[in-house]
């Protein structure tokens, strides 16, 4: 069985406002559960039975699975905290592998974890699954509500995949492995986000390190944001972080790593987001998207999912 155990409640989101852009229903498309028990199977879907919040029914407490009624780019991320044992996480997609997080047994509690986006169609369903894990804490699930009208149909997001072992140091990490790059505002040669959009953004990394010291820098225009740092550890830890930051159109984001020998294996993975706009003067064209004057497939629903 897997040596998970019972996660601590997590609060779950609600969306700014209940209106077309925001929510098809009066309920948000949102859950929030925690795992409730100890050891879940190995190979099936996790159920976390424990409900916090589960508005619309799209978390499905027996099964373990999300089923996706609103089209829309998700975000999704899991932190799993895990006890004196091996753990492999993944998130699949209609049985495809998303993100694969693995940690090597050691003394104590660590935590694997994983986060990233993805574009679903209705009935598409995700869902979490281990292999010899621990606890299972934290799996967030969001669709963005559109920004102002000169915004692109595409979100502003990414999510990479390192895809490699052991990059360079010293210089911006490139993650060649797209999930999702809707506005191609990653540059998979560079290794750097560029903004085109001003406002809030965040940021995650989760990097899997193997037998070394590793030191994950997050930079905005060479100014250091985040630092993450792990020693040397037998087997498979990760350094991870997560930040808000407001950029200006041309403000650039990468990560970058400063050891030699940094231990970073292909399982690493870089995701970001436009949180909120920087406001801007708007025409009654803007005023009618911004306040539900949509139709159709216009329309974008917000989802956040904590478990």
């Amino acid at each position: 069985p897997c040596p998970f155990l019972p996660a601590p409640a997590i609060t779950g989101l609600r969306t700014p406002r209940e209106s077309p852009i925001h929510s098809g229903t009066k309920e948000n498309v949102a859950f929030s559960v925690r795992l409730g028990n100890n050891f879940p199977k190995s190979g099936v879907p996790i159920t976390f039975r424990d409900v916090i919040y589960n508005g619309q029914k799209s978390y499905d407490i027996m099964t373990g699975i999300f089923t996706c009624e609103h089209p829309g780019v998700y975000e999704f991320q899991f932190h799993c905290t895990i006890n004196k044992n091996d753990a492999s996480v993944d998130l699949l997609r209609n049985g495809e592998l998303i993100v694969h997080s693995f940690t090597t047994r050691q003394d104590g509690y660590i935590t694997a974890s994983g986060n990233t986006y993805v574009k679903l169609q209705k009935g598409d369903k995700v869902w979490l699954m281990g292999y010899g894990v621990g606890k299972t804490g934290l799996l967030v699930s969001d669709i963005m509500p559109p920004g102002p009208k000169d915004y692109t149909k595409e979100n502003v997001a990414f999510s990479v995949r390192l895809g490699n072992n052991f990059p360079k140091s010293g210089v911006p990490i490139t993650f060649r492995d797209v999930i999702y790059n809707g506005q191609k505002s990653y540059d998979t040669k560079t290794g750097i986000f560029t903004c085109e959009h001003p406002g809030v953004y965040e940021f995650q990394f989760h990097c899997t390190i193997n037998k070394n010291d590793a030191s994950v820098d997050l930079l905005r225009n060479g100014e250091l944001i985040v630092h993450s740092f792990t020693t040397r550890q037998d087997g498979y830890i990760t350094a991870s972080g997560n930040t808000y930051v407001k950029l200006q159109k041309g403000d650039k984001v990468w990560l970058m790593a400063n050891h030699g020998s940094n231990g970073l294996t292909k399982d690493s993975f870089f995701s970001g987001h436009l949180l909120q706009a920087q406001a801007q003067p708007v025409g009654l064209d803007e005023f009618q998207l911004l306040h539900g004057g949509l139709k159709g497939d216009e329309r974008s629903v917000e989802v956040v999912i904590f478990i």
